[in-house]
């Protein structure tokens, strides 16, 4: 698969039901699903849910074990592994999936676990070779702000 660690992504399929217990939630990730190009805030995520934004956090946290934005995450780079194995290019798969640009997305790409990729693949993530992208991704995201990009 062109771009993508196929374990990274079934890693994140494992570890996240797919669909929430609850339908507040549900809404919220349908939201997600339905906007992963656009840029997503968390009081936005929590308007669909019908709860306060600090109560959204909670709940969601529970229901799927991810904050908002690692959950969106995961979707994002679901969608971008089914559009690169469509053949789709990288600029076009960060431009769908949300990411401002493909060094955005590569980054992003670059901070899941088993991720980059392959050597050999022929594959360029923004504007680099993957061998030239050099260094381990962590383990797990940063913290990020409370837009959810």
């Amino acid at each position: 698969m062109d771009g993508l660690s196929a374990a990274a992504l079934a890693a994140d399929d494992q570890a996240v039901s797919p669909t929430p217990d609850d339908p507040r939630v549900g809404r919220a990730v349908a939201y997600m699903r339905e906007r992963l190009g656009h840029p997503l805030t968390v009081p936005e995520l929590a308007g669909q849910a019908l709860l306060s934004p600090y109560h959204f956090l909670r709940v969601v946290k529970r229901q799927t074990g991810r904050t908002p934005y690692r959950y969106l995450t995961m979707l994002r780079m679901r969608e971008a592994k089914r559009l690169l194995g469509a053949g789709e290019t990288v600029t076009a798969v960060a431009a769908r999936c949300g990411y401002s640009s493909t060094a955005h997305f590569s980054a992003a790409f670059r901070r899941r676990p088993g991720c980059g990729p392959p050597a050999g693949s022929g594959v360029e993530v923004a504007g680099r070779r993957p061998d030239a992208l050099g260094g381990s991704c962590r383990a797990e995201y940063s913290a990020g702000p409370h837009p959810v990009q």
